[in-house]
């Protein structure tokens, strides 16, 4: 732009009110939109980050422990204990015949032991 046209539009916003706010309005916008440009950088934002991705492999290597290694280990020693107390259960529920019978006879109903009875005594 030549000079001439530069003071013209110099003395025409000295001139003109609206104009000259018009004018102060964008300058205004183009500074608002150089300082949005300008992004603050935080210095500590690669430590902190750095930071978590430690904090987070050790996370991993810690869920990858517990279902590679405790968990297989507490389901075999669960299985071992209810063979074991299934065993010793089994042991000590064995009943002799006299406990059967004596069982039989107070739970039974009448008519069914009379029908043991004689099933028995054909035998």
């Amino acid at each position: 732009m030549s000079v001439d046209k530069i003071e013209e539009i110099e003395l025409h916003l000295k001139s003109c009110s609206p104009c000259s706010q018009m004018v102060e309005e964008v300058r205004r916008i183009y500074l608002l939109l150089d300082q949005e440009r300008q992004v603050k950088v935080n210095p500590f934002l690669y430590t902190r980050v750095k930071a978590r991705s430690k904090l987070s492999s050790k996370t991993l290597i810690l869920d990858q422990f517990m279902t590679y290694l405790i968990k297989p280990v507490i389901v075999a020693i669960a299985i071992f204990l209810g063979i074991l107390f299934g065993q010793f259960n089994v042991s000590q529920t064995t009943d002799s015949e006299d406990e059967v019978e004596m069982l039989s006879e107070n739970l039974l109903p009448p008519d069914y032991q009379e029908s043991i009875i004689a099933y028995e005594s054909d035998q």
